[in-house]
């Protein structure tokens, strides 16, 4: 299986989830809508463009869902419909025929990285194949010739847009690499060695049917194991808002039977007296989604009344928020003193509109970090 878990065709698939992600930027960066949250596609980009090279499992999982943490995922068929959908006004850049081609490629790409991924996860965990292991191999070896096939093709396109975006390939240092001609060829040599095999084991169609049958059963499996983690996450985070919002209902019982003048008797102030203590605290979770509402309030008010602000300025954008729940930051000054606001907003952005942002939501952030401090 040396020719599906390879560190070439990993880091292939990686690289071109980055130019999915970076295509996604440019269509996002024109509707308004999106304007506070491009840092969110931003942190995606730049994770994923220093980890291009990993092993296969790793990069082919991002063509399902990109997961850091709870708050950090993003679906890849949700990129692909942002470039589906992009219409003339997203500086793509590209004839409507092309535009549709990238998000055909983008699709059929991703379905062959999730099966790619189906197989070798299969092969390391010594997944019988049966007497069908040649012709196992040899079908997964012509998906992966399809793969590099795919890149080349979307290359040509992904340049075009770069080419007229010239401030966002800036920005992200972005390159297009595909694999070398002596790299594919040595590759294809392996492969062909592969499909050799595979095509003296195929008896059959009927063996081709019942092998193919065989693999779909085993994505739709892992689809089955997908959709009850997901169920589960889910459960979770409404567990989460309930437990939140009863805290929430307590405190202002709390609130209302302490009012001056207010006086309860009998049943209910008995009952007033009982209600538990309403933690103020913020569990990393709940601090880092308390920041990130900060930070769309933040670009709303800023892109309003300052000209030329954009999510980069923004001091509470999410590559700092994850730096500062990371680090633990107790105070404005802490989260001021992190090694990535010093790099993203003192050098990069020259402290732009950071004196008018710390004026009018200093004081803001600073509450929501100490509420962490007991975390």
């Amino acid at each position: 299986m040396e020719h599906i878990n390879n560190r070439l065709l990993g880091r292939q698939v990686g690289e071109t989830f980055k130019w999915l992600c970076f295509l996604n930027y440019i269509c996002l960066k024109t509707d308004k809508r999106f304007g506070g949250k491009l840092d969110d596609i931003q942190y995606i980009l730049e994770s994923v463009s220093e980890n291009k090279s990993c092993d296969i499992s790793e990069t082919a999982q991002w063509w399902e869902q990109f997961y850091e943490d709870a708050n950090c995922n993003e679906y890849a068929t949700n990129l692909i419909k942002n470039v589906r959908n992009a219409g003339r006004e997203s500086r793509l850049s590209l004839p409507p025929q092309k535009r549709k081609s990238l998000s055909f490629y983008f699709a059929e790409f991703r379905g062959l990285a999730i099966s790619l991924r189906a197989a070798r996860d299969s092969a390391e965990h010594h997944v019988s194949q049966g007497a069908n292991k040649e012709h196992f191999s040899s079908l997964y070896g012509s998906i992966a010739l399809r793969i590099f096939a795919i890149s080349t093709l979307l290359k040509d396109l992904v340049a075009e847009v770069a080419k007229a975006n010239p401030e966002e390939v800036n920005r992200f240092g972005l390159k297009l690499v595909t694999a070398s001609s002596s790299e594919l060829e040595e590759y294809r040599h392996s492969v062909g060695e592969v499909l050799d095999k595979g095509s003296k084991s195929r008896e059959t169609d009927e063996a081709t049917d019942g092998l193919t049958q065989e693999l779909l059963v085993s994505l739709l499996d892992e689809v089955q194991d997908r959709l009850s983690e997901q169920l589960i996450a889910a459960q979770g985070e409404l567990m989460s808002g309930i437990t939140k919002s009863k805290a929430e209902i307590l405190e202002s019982l709390r609130v209302t039977a302490i009012q001056p003048g207010r006086q309860l008797h009998g049943p209910d102030a008995t009952a007033i007296k009982a209600l538990p203590s309403v933690p103020s605290s913020l569990t990393r979770d709940e601090l880092f989604n308390e920041l990130v509402k900060l930070r769309d309030k933040i670009y709303t008010a800023m892109a309003k009344g300052v000209t030329g602000f954009e999510h980069w300025h923004n001091i509470l954008q999410k590559p700092l928020i994850a730096e500062a729940c990371r680090l633990g930051c107790k105070d404005l000054e802490s989260f001021k003193a992190m090694p990535g606001f010093r790099s993203r907003i003192i050098t990069t952005n020259r402290a732009f509109a950071l004196r008018e942002q710390e004026e009018l939501f200093g004081a803001e952030i600073d509450q929501v970090l100490q509420r962490a401090e007991l975390a």
